[in-house]
């Protein structure tokens, strides 16, 4: 009950205990309400006037998954060791901090500590990824500032500059408050959702440049500083975790630690609010053409041959087309097509059937008028309708207003275009599949992994490679040959054989490597001329 003074040695320490007191935290389980904190508070007001600590964190208990206290008798412990080995340290912390806020009890899942895993799994293959590319180039940290790189800088550059700042704003706002859940889910969103899954896209043909462009060297600068930020901010969460992946990406003359570095502050010149709205439109865009795409079974590395974007509003249409570049990459897409708020494309067949309503207000003439309806010109009825919103009909000498409330707008969307509506409007895509287009998605495929492959060999942009690519299936083959010149131009083949798999050997002085492409095998032997 007085461990506010005694553990300080106050009678004989008074010069530490003033220091000190009063502490700035004090954090147990829920059932020391009653307890230590009751105690530790009476004695240091009786003693010294005041409560001995300024904040506390009241924890919750931690039960098995079905909200029952853990017991012997009930088989429903789970010991921390056994977690540990399986999983690790770090795994089991993080769950514990991910899980819930840290006042409500927490109910214990050993099979949530997968997620987990599988999380942190994802944002070590990010840095595999950089670590890979910028070693294969010989970037080095130190030789390079955001400064150096600054008007070489891409919108997706500045856009997870940006984002990184409200992230360690957002992870220092909840962790003073306590918040840790929030605190980390924040980072794990960031690093799955916008590293892993889009930026790290975005930027992946930057990184198979051969020469030393500067754009490629912008994007690791700029995918540098976020990997060494995130590291700060996680730290706390995963100390082994965050300190391995730093001794593997540290550059000269850092601390030999991630946890002697400072934690981080926003830097408010990389944060661009209407950048950050700006991809918000844009990555919804993008789900939204990705579910047009699986409503249809047509696989992303097929390119469409368009996309038609109706936006909700300007502002939306505004920022497509700032991004337009990036979103028709994203969508792998021939042509994107930005129309105005409420315009209706081309293919699409819009027509107007009258609401079952008509009848009671128009009663004994609803048949008449309705004849006459169907009199009319369907094309120039729904015109009238959409563009004046009313059209008037004239029946036995009476002169009726029809609005559009009165009409069931019918749009048939032809079978060969998929249609997605979403937060921001509607998008309809091209699902006409040709051989070009399959051709050109194999192609695309092979080109990626035969560069990296050179990337592997250390050749420099202006040595050729004689070629074997092996397929398993011959139309794959077939497709590869109409693609044949794309293909010697892309990876600089001299000479190329587009042969079966079992034809493609090991030769002197060449380089072979099996890939899948989606769940053909593959082989690809390059050889320096």
């Amino acid at each position: 009950g007085v461990a506010h003074a005694a553990s300080l040695n106050y009678l004989k320490n008074q010069e530490l205990f003033k220091k000190l007191y009063p502490f700035d935290f004090i954090t147990e389980a829920v059932d020391q309400t009653r307890g230590w904190f009751y105690s530790l508070l009476v004695t240091s007001t009786i003693l010294f006037g005041r409560s001995p600590y300024k904040r506390v964190l009241c924890q919750g208990h931690v039960l098995d998954k079905f909200g029952q206290k853990m017991s012997k008798s009930r088989g429903n412990v789970v010991w921390a060791e056994d977690s540990i080995k399986v999983y690790g340290a770090d795994v089991l912390r993080a769950y514990l901090l991910w899980k819930i806020t840290p006042e409500d009890a927490l109910l214990f899942d050993p099979e949530e500590l997968r997620q987990i895993r599988r999380l942190l799994g994802i944002i070590w293959n990010v840095f595999t990824f950089a670590t890979t590319y910028m070693t294969l180039d010989n970037f080095k940290p130190e030789d390079w500032s955001l400064e150096k790189v600054w008007d070489h800088l891409k919108s997706e550059d500045r856009w997870v500059l940006s984002r990184c700042q409200q992230v360690i704003r957002k992870v220092t706002e909840n962790l003073e408050t306590f918040q840790l859940h929030k605190a980390l889910r924040e980072i794990f969103d960031f690093m799955v959702e916008d590293v892993s899954r889009f930026y790290i896209r975005l930027i992946r043909r930057r990184t198979w440049i051969e020469t030393k462009e500067m754009e490629k060297f912008a994007a690791y600068t700029t995918l540098y500083k976020v990997l060494i930020e995130t590291l700060k901010l996680l730290s706390p969460f995963v100390p082994h975790f965050t300190e391995a992946l730093f001794r593997y990406v540290s550059s000269e003359g850092e601390p030999e630690s991630v946890h002697m570095l400072n934690w981080p502050t926003p830097e408010e010149k990389l944060v661009d609010k209407n950048l950050e709205k700006d991809f918000e439109v844009c990555r919804e865009t993008v789900k939204a053409v990705l579910t047009a795409r699986q409503k249809k079974g047509f696989k992303l590395r097929w390119p469409t041959r368009s996309v038609t974007i109706i936006p909700v509003n300007s502002e939306v249409k505004n920022s497509l087309l700032r991004l337009k570049d990036v979103l028709t990459r994203q969508i792998n897409t021939k042509e994107l097509v930005v129309l105005d708020a409420d315009t209706k494309p081309s293919f699409l067949h819009v027509d107007l059937k009258p609401n079952p309503s008509l009848g009671s207000k128009l009663k004994s003439l609803t048949p008449k008028v309705l004849d006459s309806l169907s009199r009319m010109e369907s094309k120039t009825l729904t015109d009238q309708i959409l563009k004046e919103g009313f059209v008037k009909i004239e029946v036995d000498g009476k002169e009726f207003i029809l609005t559009k409330e009165d009409f069931r707008i019918v749009e048939k969307v032809p079978e060969n275009i998929s249609r997605e509506d979403f937060v921001y409007g509607s998008v309809f895509v091209d699902v006409t599949k040709t051989q070009e287009i399959v051709a050109e998605a194999f192609a695309k495929e092979v080109v990626r992994r035969a560069q990296l492959m050179r990337k592997e060999m250390q050749l420099n942009i202006e040595d050729y490679v004689d070629a074997s690519i092996g397929c398993e299936d011959p139309e794959s083959r077939k497709l590869l040959k109409s693609m044949e010149d794309y293909v010697k131009t892309e990876v600089r083949i001299r000479n190329l054989d587009i042969t079966s798999l079992d034809e493609v050997k090991l030769v002197e002085d060449s380089y072979l490597k099996e890939w899948f492409v989606e769940e053909e095998k593959i082989k690809i032997r390059l050889k320096k001329v």
